[in-house]
């Protein structure tokens, strides 16, 4: 049953990421604490190999059709990388508890955060002929 449920998140989690471009650690983190019991120190470690594995398929992908600024992702990927040794580190020393606290509280303020850019993209503007770069998706 475990192998089940392991394959069936594994895909899910894959098409969110595929899809979206992310979510592989908002959703392994709670897959993977409350559909296998893990603890919340080794579904973290367990995020942080679906993000890997996400990222160079995302990297090799937009590499093909040139996509990638090498400078920006080199400089953005160090800061990211020093965070990250950081926050494990940090997160090493929390109670089980209260990292999913924390955890939980940073789902619902991203969530909050999309819903609002979401509904003020959504709301009516006046219409003009002006394309600046305000008006293109990026």
């Amino acid at each position: 049953m475990i192998a089940l449920i392991v394959v069936i998140a594994g895909l899910l989690v894959g098409l969110v990421m595929g899809a979206l471009g992310g979510g592989g650690a908002i959703m392994t983190v709670p897959l993977l604490t409350l559909a296998l019991g893990l603890p919340p120190t080794h579904a973290t470690v367990g995020s942080l190999v679906v993000v890997i594995s996400g990222a160079i398929s995302g990297l090799v992908s937009h590499l093909r059709r040139r996509h990638v600024r090498p400078g920006i992702g080199v400089v953005f990927g160090a800061l990211g990388t020093g965070g990250a040794v950081l926050a494990a580190n940090v997160s090493g020393l929390m109670d089980d508890a209260v990292l999913l606290t924390l955890f939980s509280a940073l789902l619902v303020v991203v969530a909050a955060a999309m819903i609002v850019k979401n509904t003020r993209r959504r709301s009516p503007r006046p219409s003009s002929n002006h394309d600046g770069p305000e008006n293109r998706l990026v």
